[in-house]
């Protein structure tokens, strides 16, 4: 079961960037990184990769949870509907 959620994990990854992504980078690789140490363009990069597994995890946090209540929701509806009775609305 971990595998499945691992890969569903990893899937959420993004793997190419947008047309704007790419043009702001050009522009902070342009402007902004002649003016930054090593030290803080470490510090830089490492703000960036943080905020951008954050956002990974919170969104498949939620569309995990998500999943969840789907499943349950569908798996009370087929019990309900075995029984004979009318599922909730």
């Amino acid at each position: 079961m971990s595998s499945i959620i691992e890969k569903l994990f990893w899937s959420t990854q993004p793997t190419l960037q947008s047309e704007a992504e790419k043009r702001a980078m050009a522009a902070v690789e342009r402007l902004v990184l002649p003016w930054l140490t090593e030290a803080e363009l470490d510090r830089l990069w490492a703000a960036v990769a943080e905020m951008e597994q954050a956002d990974c995890l919170d969104s498949f946090t939620c569309g995990y949870r998500l999943g969840v209540q789907l499943t349950v929701e569908g798996l009370h509806g087929a019990e309900a509907g075995a029984a004979g009775s009318n599922p909730p609305r």
